[in-house]
């Protein structure tokens, strides 16, 4: 369901396949540092909008019937 969407704030999955008995996902890279050290030098209206566009993603996978277990 995943690979169904398409979102700039969304990473998309490209493959999912099992190796063995291991099942596996292969995403978009999502480069950068992590949201925690990233916005210290950050100003609170840059702040608002990265969270906006955390809003946006959701907001669209769910609309799409997909409901997150795991955001990062």
């Amino acid at each position: 369901s995943m690979a169904r969407l398409d979102h700039p704030h969304l990473c998309r999955v490209r493959e999912v396949s099992i190796q063995g008995e291991i099942p596996y996902l292969v995403m978009d890279w999502a480069g950068g540092q992590p949201l925690d050290r990233a916005w210290r030098d950050w100003g609170r209206r840059r702040r608002l909008g990265r969270r906006l566009g955390v809003v946006d993603a959701v907001a669209a996978a769910h609309h799409q019937g997909v409901v997150h277990g795991d955001l990062k």
